[in-house]
């Protein structure tokens, strides 16, 4: 959520509004939608609320650029809970489609597959998705 103060005008949160409708990211939301006018708020000052509703976290070094040595910039980062192993261990890596299917492996969800019945077909295809070899990982296809 984002409070703005009264020197940040109406137009400026609509211009940068506008930016954001037309930019594109793989690790930041989409602005949806705006709301400009009297919030049940505090009615002494000028002020407006933007609001991610708190569906992400903020995380020092998540969605940077990396210099490589070569002089290219490249897209690295992500959300750190999220991110696979190839990101941690390989200089060059480079987020793709496979990136997406990468969950985290739990404790907890391996003691808790015994206790699943009749999910033996998604065994297989949640391991797929865990594994550290994003080769193995299925597509979205």
């Amino acid at each position: 959520m984002k409070r703005m103060n009264s020197s940040f005008t109406r137009d400026e949160l609509l211009n940068e509004a506008r930016a954001m409708d037309k930019a594109r990211f793989n690790y930041v939301l989409r602005l949806y939608g705006l709301f400009v006018g009297k919030m049940p708020i505090d009615a002494t000052s000028a002020s407006a609320i933007v609001s991610d509703f708190g569906l992400s976290k903020f995380r020092r070094g998540t969605t940077q650029q990396c210099n490589l040595n070569s002089g290219e910039i490249s897209s690295c980062g992500g959300t750190l809970e999220f991110m696979p192993p190839e990101s941690f261990v390989d200089f060059k890596y480079k987020p793709a489609s496979s990136t997406d299917v990468y969950r985290p492996r739990t404790e907890d969800l391996e003691k808790q597959a015994d206790q699943v019945l009749k999910l033996e077909n998604l065994i297989d295809l949640m391991k797929r998705c865990w594994s550290n070899e994003k080769d193995q990982r299925p597509s979205f296809q």
